[in-house]
Order: C-alpha cells, then sequence, then structure tokens
C-alpha cells in the first residue's frame, strides 16, 4: 500500500491544552506560597526577585524540561548505530511525513523501548533502546520510529516534556529524601535523617499528594496520544501490522528482564513507547507505577488490526 503522511489530531490538541490548563492551576499555590515566604522572611525585595526568578524560569521550562528527560534517560549519541541503522531509517520518514530531521539519541539499556522529546519538531529528539535494536527487525524498528515522529508531528512530545518534567523532578526529590535514612554514610548520619525526616513527614505527604495529581493529569493524555501515534506510524509505513509484531515483541520482552533493570527506567514510562510494567504484583506508593501510563496492550492491538483490515492488511 502507498504510505501517505498523518495529520494532526486536534482532539489530542484539545486534551493537552486542557492538561496544561490544570497543571498550572496546580502549581500556582506553590507559587504564591513560595513569593509570600519569602515576604515575611526576608521583606518585599527578596520576594519580587522571587516573583522574577520564578517567572524566568518559567520561560526557560521548555528548555530545562527537555534536559531533564534527557539526562534521566541518560541518553547518549552512539554515531555509529545512529549512522548505519537508524538515520536512513528517519530520513526516509521524515521525507514522507514531511517532518524536520530529529536529532537521534541510543538509551543504554537492554529494555527494549523508545521515546522522543523535545520544544518543537525541529528541535525534537528520537531516542531508542539498545534492547530495542537488538530485538527488533528493520520494518519493526521503523514502525517504532514512525510511532515516535508522530508524537513529534502532533506537538506531544513538546507537551509531555513540560507535563512530565515536573513529576519527575518530584519523584527525585521526594524519593531521594525518604531514601536519606538508608544511604547516608555512618549511625550518626543516619538517625539525625531519620529525625528529620519524620520532622518533615507532613510536608513530604503534601509534596506526594500534588505529585500524585500532577502524574494523573499526565496519564489523561498519554493514554489518548498513544492510540493517536500508534494510527499515524499506521499511516505512515503503510503496514499496521509491523507496528504490532514490534509492541508484541517489546511486551514480550519485559519477563525476560531483570526487575532491577525495569525499575530503573520506570519514571520514563510515560514517555516510553510501550510501559515496562505497573507494578500490580506488589504494594507500590509511585504514582508513576500506580496509575496506568497507556492503554491496555489489548486494545491497542484491537485497533491497529481494524485499521489494517480498513486499509486492506489483514
Amino acid at each position: 500500500m502507498e504510505r501517505r503522511p498523518f495529520g494532526r489530531d486536534w482532539g489530542l490538541s484539545f486534551r493537552m491544552a486542557v492538561c496544561l490548563g490544570l497543571l498550572v492551576v496546580l502549581y500556582l499555590p506553590f507559587y504564591a506560597w513560595l513569593i509570600g515566604f519569602a515576604y515575611f522572611i526576608w521583606g518585599a525585595a527578596v520576594a519580587v526577585l522571587v516573583a522574577l526568578g520564578s517567572l524566568v524560569l518559567l520561560a526557560l521550562t521548555p528548555y530545562l524540561s527537555e534536559l531533564l528527560a534527557l539526562s534521566v534517560a541518560r541518553v547518549d549519541a552512539d554515531a555509529d548505530v545512529i549512522d548505519a541503522r537508524l538515520r536512513p531509517m528517519v530520513e526516509r520518514l521524515c521525507g514522507l511525513a514531511d517532518l524536520p530531521l530529529p536529532r537521534l539519541g541510543v538509551m543504554p539499556t537492554d529494555v527494549p523501548n523508545a521515546f522522543s522529546a523535545g520544544r518543537t519538531p525541529k528541535r525534537a529528539v528520537v531516542v531508542v533502546t539498545r534492547g530495542l535494536l537488538e530485538r527488533l527487525g528493520d520494518d519493526e524498528l521503523e514502525a517504532v520510529l514512525a510511532h515516535e515522529l508522530a508524537h513529534v508531528a502532533n506537538r506531544d512530545a513538546f507537551v509531555m516534556t513540560i507535563a512530565a518534567a515536573p513529576t519527575m523532578l518530584g519523584r527525585k526529590v521526594l524519593w531521594g529524601f525518604a531514601s536519606l535514612p538508608v544511604t547516608a554514610e555512618g549511625a550518626g548520619k543516619k538517625v539525625l535523617a531519620a529525625i528529620a525526616l519524620l520532622y518533615f513527614l507532613p510536608l513530604l505527604l503534601v509534596g506526594w499528594i500534588v505529585y500524585a495529581f500532577a502524574t494523573l493529569l499526565v496519564m489523561s493524555i498519554t493514554r489518548y496520544r498513544e492510540y493517536v501515534a500508534d494510527c499515524g506510524a499506521a499511516l505512515l509505513t503503510g503496514a499496521p501490522e509491523q507496528l504490532m509484531s514490534a509492541l508484541q515483541k517489546i511486551a514480550d520482552a519485559f519477563p525476560l528482564i531483570p526487575e532491577r533493570d525495569l525499575r530503573a527506567v520506570t519514571r520514563m514510562n510515560a514517555f516510553f513507547v510501550l510501559p515496562t510494567g505497573d507494578g500490580a504484583d506488589s504494594f507500590e506508593i509511585d504514582p508513576l507505577r500506580m496509575f496506568p501510563t497507556h492503554p491496555p496492550l489489548e486494545r491497542r492491538l484491537e485497533r491497529l488490526a481494524a485499521l489494517a483490515r480498513e486499509l486492506g492488511r489483514a
């Protein structure tokens, strides 16, 4: 079948706008509290500086969010792999989709997956893991790359980068502080860390609640955006069965990966083409593992199969 580019999904655009608006409402009280705290402790001059600094930080959020996502994933540029296998595929797909060529990166993990991030289509980055390169054939890898380019085309890679950055940062801060009694060196430091943890426990609880609500808002668009990207990849490659095969291979590989490696990449689940797991087999307090980031794989495969029949590819 002849390949054809995908158009922008306005239903997804509306959902992303609502999500960003709700995130502003969620974080606005903390912005006001920060300014008020600075005013009562240091005076009006410092409060003005804090307000201006917060606005500057807000303006830099797209850039900083992208850096945060890439640093969390520990992305590197493997020139040999990129030039030999990835770049030709992405160049061909971008030509078909009328998209600028994104930057490419490789995530050094055996967990097969991929994600995209970036402020604009011109500044987008598409990242694949080493595990994905090792397990997928060229047609399946091309389908996954088309899926990520669909995210770029719909600008949801940009919105996800901004929306998920506070949740990733909050997760890092909360879990880092909560683990101090374990990671601190020496019995004295462990005791002090435990006392500090108990003292700030109410603040940690409030922080976890905010983190959980922010995660839920992010999840409100991740499920729908995966359907849209699946459809876009199927239209661009002209072969929905390639993406179906890739998703099945990725899912089949997860039980073979050590749990420690899967947990190490859990924070990227909202970005990944397929989440590594939901922690349903154990008690979890991490919202990124408690809440489903993606629609069920069976449902995605059903939709792709229906699209394949519609395109005459059953």
